[in-house]
């Protein structure tokens, strides 16, 4: 039964049918879409990494975005496009660092600015997008398509502005000191996934 519940899911038959409703679902098998999604929305962002098809096409925007009020704007829109294109926030997350990485140190933003600008727009806005692994995952679970609970989701909208007013007034005031280096205190960009025990 165990092995059963795990893959195929629950499923009760208490005779009360709106009951049996509400406990049936879950199991490995009912999230297979989500999890081949999230696989080639992984594998197109590394391809679209690897060979600098996003570089290329985001140059012109990134060498657009001088200061930082339009860094911050260019950094969290992109990241909500990346959001759209590759469906997975993940992956938009860590494009959008790699891209918008050497900007943030030219305009001396700390880095929190960068990473705000990504967290709060491209993650946070990818559960109303209905083929995103988010809004995938919300649809599995909830039975209910993206459509129904987007009008809703009062923080995928608000945070976005909220985090670009914040960060305009914020953190453009709070731009590294000319004696720190900023390249030191963005440290290196990793090349490789750390090893387990260097992260404990």
């Amino acid at each position: 039964m165990g092995i059963d519940v795990l893959a195929h899911g629950f499923h009760l038959n208490s005779g009360v049918e709106q009951l049996d409703k509400l406990f049936a679902g879950g199991g490995a098998t009912g999230m297979l879409t989500t999890i081949w999604l999230l696989l080639v929305a992984a594998s197109f962002g590394a391809v679209a990494d690897y060979t600098g098809m996003l570089q290329r096409v985001m140059a012109p925007v990134i060498n657009w975005a001088k200061g930082p009020v339009k860094l911050i704007l260019v950094t969290m829109l992109t990241s909500m496009g990346l959001n759209v294109v590759t469906a997975d926030p993940f992956v938009s997350i860590v494009l959008s660092a790699r891209m918008f990485r050497q900007q943030y140190i030219k305009e001396r933003l700390k880095p929190v600015a960068l990473s705000a600008a990504m967290a709060d727009s491209g993650n946070i806005f990818s559960n109303v997008i209905p083929w995103n692994v988010h809004g995938a995952i919300f649809a599995a679970t909830l039975g209910l398509g993206a459509a129904l609970w987007a009008p809703f989701t009062f923080t995928a909208y608000l945070t976005p502005v909220v985090t670009f007013v914040i960060a305009t007034i914020v953190f453009r005031k709070q731009q590294l000191p000319e004696a720190e280096d900023a390249a030191q205190v963005y440290g290196e960009e990793p090349s490789e996934l750390p090893e387990p025990e260097d992260l404990a």
